[in-house]
């Protein structure tokens, strides 16, 4: 009877910490990195030879309604990714991540282009030397923050359901 007492508050106690809404584990996290700056803008993964394949209106909660998306194919989808993982809050490491894009996502506004919404998988190589993926998609987001073509912040997917992007103040009051 008591291992039944103790099974049924291991369950509920582990049940009770799934459940907890996203929001507050990341509360209990007291630092985090978001977004990388790189003065000189990133290399968009995939991008050199990519085709557009789609192209119409972007529609998200929070987004102005003039913002057009291009969904692009990579035709060179071999490339990395750095992410940064923290060791404690004063200290952190990157790591390059090798990737196989999946998806390029192209974001305009008023006739510019303002952010580059990238989707890989974590890739690799077996003991035969071919490329195997992992099974984990990354995602991360560039954008121009001051409008000089420069996509110099990188920002990281953070795990919620749905990846906002950042339209820039620039953009919006741009006009074609």
């Amino acid at each position: 009877m008591r291992l039944i007492v103790i099974l049924t508050l291991a369950c509920s106690s582990l049940s009770a910490l799934i459940m907890q809404t996203g929001e507050s584990q990341k509360a209990a996290t007291p630092c985090r990195i978001r977004e990388l700056f790189k003065p000189n803008g990133w290399d968009i993964p995939g991008l050199s030879k990519a085709t557009v394949k789609t192209h119409g209106h972007y529609v998200s909660k929070g987004i102005p309604e003039n913002v057009f998306i291009d969904t692009l194919e990579a035709k060179a989808p071999e490339a990395s990714l750095i992410f940064v993982g923290l060791k404690s809050c004063e200290m952190a490491q990157m790591n390059v991540r090798s990737i196989d894009v999946t998806k390029i996502e192209r974001f305009m506004m008023n006739g510019h282009v303002f952010g580059y919404r990238v989707t890989g998988v974590v890739a690799g190589f077996d003991k035969q030397g071919r490329r195997i993926h992992y099974g984990s998609e990354e995602r991360v987001y560039y954008y121009d923050p001051d409008g000089f073509g420069k996509f110099s912040v990188m920002r990281y997917d953070d795990g919620d359901l749905i990846f906002k992007i950042v339209v820039p103040d620039w953009v919006k009051q741009k006009n074609e």
